[in-house]
């Protein structure tokens, strides 16, 4: 009877020692992805392989700021896809942290929308926007005309601004 006690009382116990073991020791911490990764290069028809550091220009950032201070989805135009819902839908499910500028504004010809996207933001067909941190460094890329795409954008944001 008594180790029938004692297996009962372990099988109570080692499972809440668990539980509190992992409640105040360890977190649950996740991570949006600093592009290009360790090992992976990115391609730009400027300058072709992209390794290491890279950060968007200050000239370029400058530009698309405008003096925000979180995290930033540039968006380039698509005949397909209306950007602007989908900034709006992101901008009330995120709130506060996020900025989003479309490229549409600066009214540059098609020549110089290729060049900002393939060459400062690193961005390849089918593509149109990119997710850039605080520290300008880019933290993902998308195609907007695609759900699961958006919702990635979602949950990515979410992580970078830490709102899960």
């Amino acid at each position: 009877m008594a180790k029938k006690f004692t297996y009962l009382f372990l099988a109570l116990l080692v499972p809440g020692l668990i539980f509190v073991f992992l409640k105040f020791a360890g977190s649950n911490r996740f991570d949006v992805p600093v592009y290009p990764q360790e090992g992976i290069p990115l391609h730009s028809a400027c300058v072709g392989e992209v390794t290491g550091d890279y950060r968007i220009p200050d000239s370029a950032w400058q530009v698309v700021s405008s003096g925000t201070s979180g995290a930033m989805v540039i968006q380039f135009p698509e005949q397909h896809l209306n950007g602007a819902e989908v900034a709006q839908a992101v901008k009330e499910e995120i709130g506060e942290g996020v900025s989003f500028f479309s490229m549409e504004t600066l009214s540059l010809d098609s020549t110089a929308l290729a060049t900002w996207k393939s060459c400062v933001f690193l961005l390849e067909p089918p593509r149109q926007a990119v997710l850039v941190d605080s520290q300008r460094r880019i933290r993902g890329f998308y195609d907007l005309g695609h759900r699961d795409e958006v919702d990635r954008l979602r949950l990515e944001l979410k992580i970078l601004l830490e709102k899960y």
